[in-house]
């Protein structure tokens, strides 16, 4: 058996034996996972590489209770849950082959299988296709799959006593209500909710009248100093003339609330959070309702509906024929689909929402339904200012928290079937952390792999953790399903960030679109998956060969294959060009390459590098020579590059930058390239580098010379 739950990356190489390729065994197999039919040869192709060109593979083919499993010859072995396709097209005939299409929710994938027409490939196609159909929650591979593979309960990872006491909240000024004990407040929420002490039981049922399905306002985090943050669906009342008796009677409920939620703090009002738009939820409205305690924001958040259409978008130009390129052709392409614009308001808002609690104010959020970008809003707040949220066990209670507990729907069901609707607001959540995460890549304890891990997580079923829609259906998950949190508690290596730093203070981040990258390593993973597996062959050779010199320009990946800081043999490396592809930040594992000489990696997409990575990287790497960042759209460089002693050519040609670091402690420095950026004044200190040879500040904006 492979190890116990997760599709394995990587198999025994195919060999060839007299005409025809075989392999050399199947693959291994989950806990629960039985084969259906399979081994059958294939030729696949993928639609279109990182470079716009078709790319065909001979390999094999299997299907399995949970997933196809397609094992090529050359590029090895990838594998499609069932639960990931939207939809298989039989595309037609060529000769006595039959093509089908695989086309996938998560946009990783889109492939043609061509078949020749015998039964047994029949059999495994019709095999295929019934699975992916299957559309009753119990054909679901969660409820195959044992919860014995797991040493721990993931499902008990959240206790929401404990957890606000760890959040240092006073519970002598809350309570745990049990209004919703039998679910009469609303459904789709939990039995407990945390409310005011002086909020008796009869007022939440009255409050729930007022709001959209009953979701009235309930803690979801506090502090020891008197900040905390309360969530909640908008009003259900149309109008504003409050001079009747309901209106009345609204108002004085809500009043009576709101005076509860007032006087557990110092502070003079609320802080209301909003997700939608001024225009369409009237200020006065709210002061209606608030009684003047209350200060306003509308963050004008898109809608779900508006999410998606951005998202499908996103996926045609991430799946599309055109080259990937650092061009400004694609990348306008991209920003037409306006999601790294949603993501920045979502970004910003939570940036609003943590200054307002780390300054010990209370603060109140709300938005239509009470979930979809709410959940994720409010989620994010809360990694800026609670460091506990930025480890791997706490990630896991905040999700756990602010999406499940409160009903955030993954998926889509009708009854117990499932539909092909998917919500991508905690896909937007994954992309808004990981660009948190790229700010302070050294504050976070878990890496790039954990993300992506728990994305798939929702795709492929199995685990029941993402299924149930709220916790009135979760008891059923919880006692024939495994939990992802089951795994991740118990292959926590997997996923922790070598470089980690706990960072207790306020992450101040920077939510500017012009700062935002697109999450290259799931958007564009299938696309680029040739080129990356080339570059993945090209390090194994070198390092068997002791090669000190990495060449992988023009490859147009976005990555490097193993983002680690671990691999050792990068300690003999030297030199590494990176120039021409589509990077969005220096690769983490060059941090382990301590003794490099000569970086390139000019022509890519850096908007910036963090100042704590930068700290770090030059304080492994001291002996850097050579760093090339030409034609980037770097538009901010920490003073830290100067950190590099040693630095004797620095090359920022055709970037963004409008004013340049501190640049006094480049001593060894003989070549400066700054041309082709918006800087307007040229420090004096450049004129005062007595080793300097080359300097070009052509194409600028500067006026004058300094003196």
């Amino acid at each position: 058996m492979a190890d116990g739950n997760r599709p394995a990356r990587s198999f025994s190489k195919a060999r060839l034996t007299g005409a025809h390729m075989v392999t050399s065994k199947a693959p291994e197999l989950l806990s629960g996972e039985q084969y259906l039919v399979g081994g059958e040869s294939i030729s696949a192709v993928t639609l279109y590489d990182n470079k716009g060109m078709v790319q065909a593979e001979d390999g094999n083919l299997w299907a399995t209770n949970f997933r196809s499993i397609f094992r090529f010859y050359e590029t090895g072995e990838f594998s499609i849950p069932h639960t990931n396709v939207l939809r298989i097209v039989k595309e037609g005939y060529i000769r006595d082959k039959e093509q089908f299409s695989f086309q996938c929710r998560d946009m990783s994938i889109e492939i043609f299988a061509v078949l020749l027409t015998t039964k047994p490939r029949k059999e495994l196609m019709r095999a295929i296709q019934k699975m992916c159909s299957a559309k009753s929650h119990k054909k679901l591979f969660c409820f195959s799959h044992p919860q014995s593979t797991y040493s721990q309960d993931g499902w008990k990872i959240f206790n929401l006593s404990e957890e606000f006491q760890r959040q240092g909240a006073n519970m002598n000024n809350w309570r745990i209500s049990v209004a919703n004990l039998k679910y009469d407040l609303c459904s789709t929420y939990p039995t407990n909710l945390v409310v005011p002490n002086q909020v008796p039981e009869d007022l939440m049922f009255s409050i729930a009248q007022i709001r959209v399905k009953g979701r009235v306002q309930g803690l979801t985090w506090g502090s020891s100093k008197d900040a905390f943050l309360l969530r909640c669906s908008q009003f259900n009342i149309v109008t504003d003339d409050m001079t009747g008796f309901a209106g009345a009677q609204y108002s004085k409920s809500n009043e009576t609330y709101m005076k509860a939620v007032l006087a557990l703090t110092e502070s003079e009002c609320i802080h209301i959070y909003d997700t939608g738009s001024r225009k369409a939820f009237p200020s006065h409205l709210y002061q209606n309702f608030y009684q003047d305690k209350c200060a306003i924001n509308t963050l004008g958040l898109p809608t779900e509906a508006q999410l998606n259409e951005s998202i499908r978008a996103l996926a045609g130009v991430c799946t599309g024929v055109q080259p990937i390129t650092s061009s400004s052709s694609w990348l306008d392409e991209v920003d037409k689909c306006c999601w790294l614009e949603h993501l920045s308001k979502l970004l910003r808002g939570a940036v609003a929402i943590s200054i307002t609690l780390d300054d010990g104010h209370p603060a109140l959020l709300q938005s239509e339904s009470g979930v979809g970008p709410l959940s994720a809003l409010s989620a994010l707040c809360q990694i800026l200012i609670d460091p506990y949220y930025r480890t791997i066990k706490g990630i896991c209670v905040l999700i756990e928290k602010d999406f499940i507990y409160f009903g955030h729907k993954f998926a889509f069901f009708v009854g117990r079937k499932m539909t092909d609707e998917y919500s991508c607001v905690f896909l937007m959540f994954l992309d808004a952390l990981w660009q948190i995460i790229q700010q302070f890549p050294l504050s976070f304890e878990f890496n790039e792999e954990f993300l992506l891990f728990l994305i798939n997580s929702t795709y492929s079923c199995q685990f029941g953790t993402f299924l149930p829609a709220c916790e009135k259906e979760r008891a059923e998950y919880a006692k024939k399903t495994p939990s992802v949190w089951s795994y991740i508690l118990d292959h926590t290596a997997e996923f922790l960030n070598p470089l980690y730093r706990e960072r207790t203070s306020l992450l101040q981040f920077n939510a500017d679109k012009e700062r935002l990258r697109l999450w290259s390593a799931f958007y564009l993973r299938h696309r680029c998956r040739f080129s990356l597996l080339k570059v993945d062959k090209a390090i194994q050779t070198a390092f068997s060969k002791g090669v000190n010199s990495l060449e992988f320009s023009s490859l147009k990946i976005p990555s490097m294959p193993c983002e680690t800081a671990q691999n050792q043999e990068l300690i003999h490396v030297t030199s590494v060009n990176l120039s021409d592809n589509i990077l969005n930040k220096i690769p983490l594992s060059l941090i382990a390459a301590t003794n490099l000489k000569s970086l390139s990696i000019s022509g890519n997409l850096i908007p910036f590098i963090a100042e704590d990575y930068l700290d770090e990287f030059t304080k492994r790497i001291s002996g850097l020579e050579t760093l090339d960042l030409n034609c980037n759209q770097i538009i901010e460089l920490s003073d830290y590059i100067c950190r590099f002693k040693q630095l004797q050519r620095l090359k920022l040609h055709g970037n963004l930058l409008s004013a340049l670091p501190d640049l006094s402690g480049f001593s060894e420095l003989v070549e400066l390239d700054i041309g082709g950026n918006q800087v307007n004044v040229i420090p004096s200190e450049i004129f005062c580098m007595t080793n300097l040879e080359v300097l070009n500040i052509s194409s600028n904006s500067m006026t004058l010379l300094p003196e």
